[in-house]
């Protein structure tokens, strides 16, 4: 960690301003030292609430009333402090180099970022979580931010081939599961869900493998890399772990949306999905099951889904969430930065 901090601050010294991911809140100090605009852009609520608890209790609080209004406060401020502490010993042994130790200090760097009237970006869709009106003007929620879709992205002739064969298939990706034995688990496990519900799946292995001689259920068809942006749009629906940005970009292709967290943000975007019926409720790891999976499957089929997600995807892709930072940052640079 400390490497990468002391990359950025030389990577820093040549730009004339900084967006920077919330889980590297030093950077907001390193500009502070070289005198350079920056703004803080987080993929998950982090600003405190009264109406709606931190993005790590979501889901697992329901704190209503002035007492659980003040609760969701303060839990805001409870994964401030835990986000900060994941990088903080890094960002003070960096400022100790400089014999500026009391930058880091014990509190969440944000808190003087917005006290500081510095800009920070939420960069997922208000449509899940809107602004709060506890909020001033600089904590602004873009919408997601997305890449342009590849244009030039051309399938594997396996792919291509599973596609066309018959009713569109699933696709199912659990991120990274490194453990080759684990992974081939889950996969019969899978693969007898699938069977059970009638239903064929593309499947991301992420960083996972399997054994060449692994006997794999016809209706899997296993994939590399392939850019959601394409893939999405040709599947029924879609089943992941939930991370931010599959989440959004399931969302946006207007699939019903099962979502198998693992840990982080990601249980609380899976009840957020499924609060919104765009998506069925979300099975934790722990609990995954080949019942539980394929429980799961049936629900995110249901046709009322589909027509939600559909209906969501159409609000969804009105919002420019790139664009909107843009103009932001555009409007706090000096116009000769701008050009």
């Amino acid at each position: 960690m400390l490497a990468v901090q002391e990359e950025l601050w030389e990577v820093l010294q040549n730009v004339d301003a900084v967006v920077y991911h919330a889980g590297m809140q030093n950077v907001m100090f390193m500009a502070e030292e070289l005198q350079i605009p920056s703004f803080l852009a987080s993929p998950f609520p982090l600003a405190a609430t009264s109406a709606y608890p931190a993005i790590i209790f979501y889901g697992k609080l329901r704190l209503i009333g002035a007492v659980g209004k003040i609760l969701n406060m303060a839990s805001h401020t409870v994964f401030q402090q835990i986000f900060w502490m994941l990088s903080r010993s890094a960002a003070k042994e960096f400022w100790q180099r400089r014999g500026k130790s009391h930058k880091a200090g014990v509190l969440a760097p944000t808190r003087k970022c917005w006290q500081n009237g510095l800009v920070s970006f939420f960069a997922y869709s208000p449509l899940l979580f809107p602004g709060a009106e506890e909020w001033s003007e600089n904590l602004v929620t873009t919408g997601f931010w997305t890449l342009p879709e590849k244009q030039d992205f051309t399938p594997s002739p396996e792919l291509a081939s599973f596609l066309a064969e018959g009713e569109a298939p699933l696709y199912i990706g659990f991120g990274s599961i490194k453990d080759t034995s684990v992974f081939q688990q889950t996969l019969t496990m899978i693969g007898a869900a699938l069977e059970k519900v009638g239903v064929r799946a593309v499947l991301g292995l992420g960083w996972s493998s399997v054994e060449e001689n692994f006997p794999l259920s016809q209706n899997i068809c296993l994939i590399g890399s392939v850019p959601h942006q394409w893939l999405f749009p040709r599947v029924r629906a879609v089943v992941h772990h939930g991370g931010a940005g599959t989440t959004a970009a399931g969302l946006r292709a207007g699939k019903a949306t099962l979502i198998i967290p693992h840990l982080g943000d990601q249980p609380a975007w899976g009840v957020r999905v499924w609060e919104l019926g765009v998506g069925a409720k979300p099975i934790p790891k722990k609990k995954l099951t080949a019942e539980a999976l394929e429980a799961g499957l049936r629900e995110v089929l249901l046709p009322e889904l589909r027509i939600n997600a559909e209906n969501f995807a159409a609000k969804l892709n009105n919002e420019r969430g790139v664009e909107n930072a843009v103009a932001v940052i555009a409007r706090f640079l000096s116009p000769d930065k701008i050009a």
